[in-house]
């Protein structure tokens, strides 16, 4: 799903696995009045690890799923664009692992 400039939606939680969870995230970023700019970047970004992972829940992410995630896209990307997804995919983790109150530890602060 990719946002147009100055776009906001009501976005649907009807897909399942991670991508109903990258959809509450961006209606969470949208209810805090997040910038166009910053949802179409999410939207990018997790989108692209969402896809990276078919059919996982996004609390079974594990450490190493990242790690392999920042390893395929640096075979295309350069360190910045790597470490931008790392950012984005980062920042998704970190509120699942909040909104959910997981006990296990994010993948993302190992």
């Amino acid at each position: 799903m990719e946002l147009k400039k100055n776009q906001l939606t009501i976005l649907k939680t009807s897909r399942p696995g991670m991508a109903a969870d990258l959809d509450a995230f961006l209606l969470d970023g949208e209810a805090r009045a997040l910038s166009p700019c910053t949802l179409r970047f999410y939207t990018n970004e997790v989108g692209a690890f969402c896809d990276f992972l078919p059919g996982r829940s996004t609390g079974d992410v594990t450490p190493t799923d990242v790690r392999r995630f920042l390893t395929q896209l640096a075979t295309h990307r350069g360190p910045g664009g790597v470490h931008a997804a790392f950012r984005a995919v980062r920042a998704f983790l970190r509120w699942y692992w909040r909104e959910h109150d997981l006990e296990k530890g994010c993948p993302v602060n190992k």
